[in-house]
């Protein structure tokens, strides 16, 4: 039986127009799905300066996965609030995540 269990968690973030983070506070994930709900707009998922040139296109109805971290370090997880995202004003994306809980 593990020490900690694992559980999935998600929110929807609605773009602004402008660079934002996906979590204005640190969450720590092992896994993290990010999922283009817009009807017509491709989004940009990268660091702080991303853009249309500098970030990884997530075409409208499509996903992204960035690959799971096997420990439980918090060096070693991804935190939501250093992954960021553009696109169009009123724009939605899912955010899937896998965090310990409890």
């Amino acid at each position: 039986m593990p020490t900690r269990a694992m559980g999935l968690r998600s929110f929807q973030l609605s773009l602004t127009g402008a660079i934002q983070q996906l979590s204005s506070t640190s969450i720590y994930a092992h896994s993290v799905e990010v999922y283009n709900d817009t009807a017509q707009e491709t989004q940009y998922l990268g660091g702080s300066d991303v853009s249309s040139t500098l970030g990884r296109p997530i075409a409208t109805g499509a996903s992204f996965s960035l690959p799971e971290v096997y420990t439980r370090g918090s060096n070693e997880l991804y935190d939501l609030s250093s992954i960021y995202v553009i696109g169009t004003a009123a724009q939605t994306l899912r955010v899937i995540y896998a965090t310990y809980i409890g």
